[in-house]
């Protein structure tokens, strides 16, 4: 066996593959966030065809240095699939939430308000009344920060810690209609145990689908190796045989005719 199959030890080349991988995860897991949410766990297969991506990427930048030892590849695609994971369930709170983003405009960049869940969960209350500009950015802030207080209040620390014990009971939230001296309830789309299982079986299917990619640049298997033929090939030899048989028989032929 030659020594072109020894797995090298980390290396830059590696460390980059690693950090475009968790660069792919922000863009990827924020999309998961909405995508994952999708009714009869319909979302995960994005969580594969997704991972699938991120596993090429970085295959495609970590091959020229090939092969590298299975125990790093595996701690490759596991960070990265847990990255994944993180930003999806970042996004998932905010998506409740509610945030900021900024938009070019006719007087340069400009912040955009995206209403989360809990926003329109409370605009949906007031579905026969029309509101100025004023009043739908006073009902954005002020639910949004209210949403902020239920969550310290009921489950603190509040935030996204706040958000994950809220998902894990689904104990409904009383948000003020502000306009009005009613509430209206808000309850996670899913929580308890669906939600730990829908967060088990994404990190595995992210996993699984990086690692099937990442683990194509660890060392050949040794029943890969007893396959592959000597260095000199033996149809190199046969044919060189058959070439010496063929001239000696055509000799015997001429002397027999002479």
């Amino acid at each position: 066996m030659n020594d072109t199959n020894a797995a090298v030890p980390l290396s830059w080349r590696l460390l980059g593959a690693l950090g475009a991988g968790c660069l792919c995860a922000l863009p990827v897991g924020w999309l998961l966030a909405t995508l994952v949410l999708l009714p009869f766990f319909l979302g995960l297969f994005f969580c594969m065809l997704l991972g699938l991506l991120i596993g090429a990427v970085i295959f495609r930048v970590a091959a020229p240095g090939k092969p590298f030892a299975r125990p790093t590849l595996w701690l490759v695609g596991l960070a990265v699939a847990a990255c994944v994971c993180f930003v999806s369930l970042v996004g998932e709170y905010y998506n409740v939430r509610g945030y900021d983003l900024p938009f070019p405009g006719t007087q340069g960049w400009q912040w955009h308000s995206v209403d989360g869940d809990a926003t329109t969960c409370v605009r949906q209350t007031f579905a026969h009344r029309s509101f100025t500009p004023d009043q739908i950015s006073q009902l954005r802030s002020e639910t949004r920060q209210n949403f902020l207080d239920l969550l310290a209040t009921h489950h603190p620390p509040g935030g996204l810690p706040g958000f994950v014990r809220w998902s894990l009971n689904g104990q409904a939230l009383e948000c003020p209609r502000i306009f009005s001296p009613h509430t209206t309830s808000l309850v996670p789309k899913q929580s308890g145990v669906k939600w730990v299982i829908r967060l088990v079986l994404a990190f595995v299917l992210t996993a699984g689908a990086i690692l099937s990619q990442v683990l194509g640049l660890g060392p050949a298997s040794p029943a890969a190796d007893e396959d592959k033929p000597d260095d000199k090939p033996v149809g190199t030899e046969d044919a060189r045989t058959k070439a010496a048989s063929h001239a000696a028989h055509k000799a015997g032929q001429d002397d027999a005719t002479g």
